[in-house]
C-alpha cells in the first residue's frame, strides 16, 4: 500500500490556499458588520429626519395660526411666488 507524500512546495501552497480563504472570511465579516452600523445610523437618520419634519410642520402650522390672513392678503398682493 502507497503512501501519500506531501513536499514542502505542497504544504506551502496549502498555506497560501488557507490564508486567502482566511483574508477573505475576515474581509466579509468586516464588510457585513460595517453595512450592519451603516443600516442602524440610517435608521437614526431617518428617525431623527421624520421628527424634524414633524417640528417644521408644527411651526409652520403656527406661523400661519399667528399670521393669519395677513399671510394671504400679502401673497395675493405679491402672487404666488416660490
Amino acid at each position: 500500500m502507497r503512501r501519500f507524500r506531501f513536499t514542502i512546495r505542497d504544504l506551502l501552497w496549502f498555506m497560501v490556499v488557507l490564508g486567502l480563504a482566511e483574508a477573505w472570511w475576515f474581509d466579509h465579516r468586516r464588510i457585513e458588520h460595517e453595512a450592519q452600523q451603516w443600516r442602524i445610523l440610517r435608521g437614526r437618520w431617518e428617525t431623527e429626519f421624520g421628527e424634524l419634519r414633524r417640528r417644521e410642520e408644527l411651526v409652520r402650522a403656527r406661523e400661519g395660526e399667528v399670521v393669519g390672513d395677513k399671510k394671504g392678503d400679502a401673497r395675493e398682493a405679491v402672487g404666488d411666488l416660490p
